[in-house]
């Protein structure tokens, strides 16, 4: 078994006005693995979680909310794949691009199963890379997109999330 990732931006703005309706969109295709974090919109985290540097149009939007002091949303999506049918894969590359993901880009990879499921979440990569334990409020949960509305707004507005 493979799994198709697929990773997109936005920036703080659009993600505040979008995110949370685009991620229900998956949630209703049914996108068997959504992931969703905020992350500090700077080039040295955002090329840790594509893996590679970033694309010029791409880079100069993360360089300008990092000079903002701003946030990125980052949406990972993994998608099974049973046999060699590709279209699931293909649906969600459609429906990506015409959401307002930062520069309509978005950084995929197929992968297998187990590799997938069994790797550390991105921001376990990322702080890996820090030389100190970094505190980390996270958790992982199965929830129905319906609720995801009120988590992300708790979430953003607790006095953690302000540090």
């Amino acid at each position: 078994k493979r799994v198709f990732a697929v990773k997109a931006f936005y920036t703080q703005k659009k993600g505040a006005e979008y995110f949370v309706n685009d991620v229900r969109t998956f949630s209703d295709m049914g996108v068997e693995m959504i992931h969703a974090f905020l992350k500090p919109s700077t080039v040295s985290c955002v090329s840790k979680l594509i893996g590679k540097e970033l694309p010029e149009v791409f880079g100069e939007t993360i360089k300008e909310g990092e000079m903002k002091n701003e946030v990125v949303w980052f949406l990972e999506l993994g998608v099974y794949i049973w046999d060699e049918n590709l279209a699931s894969c293909e649906a969600v590359r459609k429906t990506l691009s015409n959401m307002n993901i930062i520069g309509g880009m978005i950084f995929e990879e197929i992968i297998d199963f187990y590799t997938y499921v069994t790797r550390d979440p991105p921001v376990i990569e990322i702080n890996k890379s820090h030389v100190s334990t970094v505190i980390h409020p996270s958790f992982a949960t199965f929830l129905r997109a319906d609720n995801l509305l009120r988590l992300v707004q708790n979430h953003t507005s607790s006095p953690l999330c302000r540090t």
